[in-house]
């Protein structure tokens, strides 16, 4: 498949690894028979932490390119400002709310701003008041929106900035011993390293109910089958605040794809008269094979068996969260 066909989907100079991707991935898949498994591996010196796929996959996509090749099969399930929500949950702050009321708070507070620039911000704000902390959150906001930002905004970030303080001095020794808190990036190794616990644990709990033929891995969030019921979702994730311990009130966003997919699709036939159905797309769908490290070696999940492996799989998971503990 001509990959010359997606120039307009491709995000703009500067991006030629994007291409590059696809590039890789369309010759990877070109001639595929069987379904394919992607390893999904930490990148991180202590083995733990986000896993990133291996050789070319759907992850490494960009967002457009990845709804045109499964848009129309998948639906998005994920945890809306992750790292934040995680962080709160862990604090148990009953000062701090919700990211959806955050999101919020801090729209209407930056009311005065451009909406582009206002929608930015309101996604942003958060992460770096966790990072860098406070002061220098709301200077970069002034910077970048050329007003001074609003006191009770200065007060809620004080307050996200001492609970991230918290939350890294109760669980980074335990979880990521062979960082120190006064490292950068001491707060997002914390918050990747429970990302990816949710995210395997929800993973767990959804395969023991369904059979997924086909994930796609995404950190925070997971592209599953539409076949998937919204019943089986939901009860998956009720048992990952229950066995997690963490607030039970909804964690996940389920988003159906197909709207965003259909309009990308619309705008590709406007650009390009000839092309009435839009791009052909390659009829294989991803497979995701989660790996855990263990001892320097790969637990390979094979998600083609409808039990197979699971509970060794959980079984080796746990003994390692004790150890790392």
């Amino acid at each position: 498949m001509d990959c010359r066909r997606y120039d307009s989907f491709s995000p703009k100079t500067g991006h030629e690894r994007y291409k590059r991707e696809i590039d890789a991935y369309l010759a990877s898949t070109a001639n595929l028979t069987q379904p394919r498994v992607v390893e999904y591996m930490p990148t991180s010196v202590d083995n733990l932490g986000r896993l990133y796929g291996r050789g070319p996959c759907a992850q490494r996509l960009p967002r457009t390119v990845r709804l045109l090749f499964f848009g129309r099969t998948h639906q998005e399930v994920d945890m809306a400002g992750s790292f934040y929500e995680i962080m709160r949950r862990l604090s148990q702050d009953p000062n701090l709310p919700p990211i959806a009321d955050l999101r919020a708070i801090i729209n209407d507070l930056l009311g005065l701003a451009p909406q582009d620039q206002r929608q930015l911000a309101v996604k942003r704000h958060p992460l770096i008041v966790m990072n860098a902390g406070a002061p220098l959150a709301c200077a970069k906001l002034e910077k970048d929106l050329g007003f001074s930002c609003p006191v009770p905004l200065v007060h809620l970030s004080t307050k996200i900035e001492g609970a991230t303080r918290k939350v890294v001095a109760t669980y980074l020794p335990r979880l990521r011993p062979l960082y120190h808190q006064s490292d950068r990036g001491a707060t997002f190794r914390v918050l990747e390293w429970y990302e990816e616990y949710v995210m395997l644990t929800f993973y767990k709990e959804l395969t023991r109910r369904v059979h997924l033929k086909s994930v796609i891995w995404l950190h925070d969030g997971l592209w599953i089958p539409k076949e998937v019921s919204l019943e089986a979702i939901l009860t998956a994730e009720r048992s990952v605040l229950q066995h997690l311990q963490l607030e039970q009130t909804p964690l996940f966003r389920i988003k159906d794809l197909w709207a965003e997919t259909t309009e990308i699709i619309d705008t590709s036939s406007e650009a390009s008269p000839d092309q009435h159905h839009g791009p052909t797309m390659p009829c294989q769908g991803e497979r995701v094979n989660p790996a855990v490290p263990l001892g320097g070696g790969i637990i390979r999940w094979n998600t083609q068996a409808p039990t197979a492996g699971y509970a060794t799989f959980v079984d080796r998971t746990a003994k390692r969260r004790r150890t790392s503990r």
